[in-house]
């Protein structure tokens, strides 16, 4: 069954910010010990990192999913 444009679009919003919120998760897990020492002006840059990447993250796999479903 063919999806209609929205509903292509939320589809592949909503799996993309999942999948780009779960990378960018592992990372800061796998990194929690060494967030935990940095200086305040560290962690917030770190946090400012953190939303861009996944934010670019996300933004890249619904281009790419969106492309696909599409096509």
């Amino acid at each position: 069954m063919a999806l209609a444009r929205e509903q292509a679009i939320g589809l592949t919003g909503g799996v993309a910010g999942a999948i780009g919120g779960a990378l960018v998760g592992i990372g800061l897990v796998g990194g929690a010990e060494k967030i935990s020492k940095m200086d305040d002006w560290q962690k917030a840059l770190v946090i400012v990192g953190v939303a861009s990447a996944t934010g670019m993250v996300t933004g890249l796999l619904s281009y790419l999913a969106f492309a696909k479903i599409t096509a």
